[in-house]
């Protein structure tokens, strides 16, 4: 027998297994980029030569937000067929699981810029705001918003709640690259 009525298919625990994959994929693609990133900045950091440093910064931004968003517009092309594979055939779960996946993935390309930040501070030994941009998508943000937004928006809150948590990461980390070029600007006029 099938799931039953859409409203059952909306639960929770029925779009985690498809929506668990995608977020891992666009994981490891997040975690390539700040392998390569990491070695170039931490070098060019210990080296004082601070301009290459912001260099990185922005290429390793940009480009991992590129290939991020490349991966979800392919995804939210081919979502029927994508999400097929994880649910069966089912017609009321598949319905559900894309609604659902669309929502869920709707600023994922802002989350991968807190990875990316996180992975930089981590390069150049700034522990403390590696850890606060590491965490901050997952456990500072997503965690309260599963509470606070499906007490206005219901069962869709629960899905809601991440792209929340990537929009409000990603200013963090905004704010925090902002900052960190300020001071690498400093650092690299008194190098000279």
């Amino acid at each position: 027998s099938g799931p039953g009525t859409m409203e059952d298919c909306l639960q929770p625990g029925r779009q985690l297994v498809a929506a668990g994959y995608i977020v891992y994929i666009l994981s490891i693609i997040t975690t390539a980029f700040i392998t390569c990133i990491a070695p170039i900045a931490s070098y060019n950091y210990g080296a004082k030569l601070y301009k290459r440093v912001m260099s990185v910064i922005k290429v390793g931004v940009v480009q991992s937000s590129a290939v991020i968003a490349a991966v979800v517009i392919l995804i939210y092309i081919f979502v029927r067929p994508v999400v097929g594979f994880f649910t069966g055939p089912d017609p009321v779960l598949l319905d559900a699981t894309v609604a659902v996946l669309q929502v869920f993935m709707m600023l994922a390309v802002l989350g991968n810029v807190s990875q990316i930040t996180s992975g930089y501070f981590l390069a150049v030994e700034s522990n403390g705001l590696a850890i606060l941009n590491g965490i901050s998508r997952m456990t500072i943000f997503a965690i309260p918003l599963l509470f606070i937004m499906p007490k206005f928006f219901g069962l869709k809150g629960i899905w809601m709640a991440q792209p929340g948590a990537d929009g409000l990461s990603f200013i963090l980390a905004v704010i925090c690259l902002f900052a960190e070029y300020k001071r690498l600007k400093k650092l690299d006029e008194t190098a000279e």
